[in-house]
């Protein structure tokens, strides 16, 4: 089979031999068979990359395979790294193969109900105060509805025979797998649920989440700016004796919510997304949840913000829509994960300036107004 080459079959063969060897106690003959099956991997590999129309893609799926079975087979560490090497190489040369598929809107009902929505975002912030039009600008849509998401996605509206029978990866900018899900019809119920909530972050972050900032969030920001200077003082009393932002924290905000008013969306998620983890860590202080923990030698860590993300009291305390929306912006894999990508550096400018780091923008100027809108509703309600 490896002289026709067939490298299929001969994996198959190998497998054959290595378990009967592993049956029978022959444990050095089982690896040696191991090694064998990592070189069939390995060509797989390679004929992705030289035929008439070469595919990375393919050759990192398989090439993955190779640097996994040569670690099970304890092969070599020079022979690991080598394949682990080329296996990096394929999948970045791999990510200008991804391609977005876009299905045209022109001429559709649907198009034209999203045009009288931006219209009708506009509308909402024309000719009010400044202090006014960003409140209504914070209000020109509502975070996500997690339970409405799931049942579109459990009654198969918005997945698609692909998703119900096939598991996905979620991949980086440099084409390394980040994430895995499995397909959403699988037998075993912890899989399947894995799958329907990695399956929600994902439609989250290519069709709900841009779909707001096209249609509501952007055309209501324009005409906000448009009509108003929006300087960074005129926003001081939304940051001035804010429930949301620690005392001492006003300024970072005001940075951060002044550069997105205005565009700048990488300053403004660099300013914000460090606060917004330590505004909900006092926030759970507040409410008694212990956000530290304590180590045997007696020290002391602050947990992490994915570890408050997915606790149960953060949908209690900032409602399931909200709570959904800044797990999937910030920590989520299969969602945005803003905030390890960009600690970590790894993404570069142009990465940062998208439709859904614009939404987590408008969602911490969201959390900002809610304390001013309550006390007003209060107040007229008294």
């Amino acid at each position: 089979m490896e002289a026709i080459p067939n490298w299929h079959f001969a994996r198959e063969y190998w497998q054959l031999q290595g378990g009967w060897n592993a049956k029978g106690g022959k444990q050095e003959e089982a690896r040696l068979a191991q090694l064998k099956i990592a070189n069939t991997y390995v060509k797989l590999a390679e004929g992705f990359t030289t035929a008439a129309q070469p595919s990375y893609l393919g050759a990192s799926h398989w090439m993955a395979k190779a640097v996994h079975t040569l670690r099970e087979a304890q092969a070599d560490p020079v022979e690991i790294e080598n394949a682990h090497q080329r296996l990096l190489d394929f999948q970045k040369r791999g990510m200008s193969e991804m391609q977005t598929i876009r299905i045209p809107r022109e001429g559709s009902d649907l198009e034209e109900k999203l045009e009288q929505s931006a219209k009708a975002a506009a509308e909402l912030i024309k000719g009010h105060v400044f202090e006014e039009a960003i409140l209504r600008l914070a209000y020109v849509s509502d975070p996500s509805r997690p339970t409405e998401l799931r049942k579109r996605i459990e009654s198969n509206e918005g997945g698609g025979v692909f998703t119900q029978i096939f598991g996905a990866s979620t991949v980086r900018t440099d084409g390394q797998i980040s994430d895995t899900k499995p397909p959403l019809d699988s037998d075993d119920p912890k899989d399947r649920e894995e799958a329907v909530v990695k399956e929600m972050y994902s439609q989250a972050r290519t069709i709900d989440w841009p779909a707001r900032v096209q249609f509501l969030i952007e055309p209501a920001r324009q005409q906000l700016i448009a009509e108003h200077p929006a300087r960074r003082v005129d926003l001081l009393f939304l940051v001035q004796d804010n429930p949301f932002i620690p005392l001492g924290r006003e300024g970072l905000f005001l940075r951060g919510l002044h550069a997105g008013l205005h565009g700048d969306i990488v300053l403004a998620l660099h300013v914000l997304l460090p606060q917004v983890e330590n505004s909900i860590r006092e926030i759970f202080t507040a409410h008694g949840v212990i956000t530290s923990k304590l180590e045997s030698d007696a020290t002391q860590d602050e947990r992490d913000l994915g570890w408050m993300l997915t606790r149960p009291e953060m949908a209690k305390i900032f409602g399931e829509g909200m709570a959904f929306d800044l797990r999937g912006l910030l920590v989520e894999r299969f969602g945005l994960n803003l905030r390890n990508d960009i600690a970590h550096g790894l993404l570069a400018e142009p990465q940062m300036i998208t439709p859904g780091a614009m939404y987590a923008w408008w969602l911490v100027l969201r959390l900002c107004c809610i304390p001013i809108v309550k006390a007003r509703n209060e107040a007229s309600e008294s």
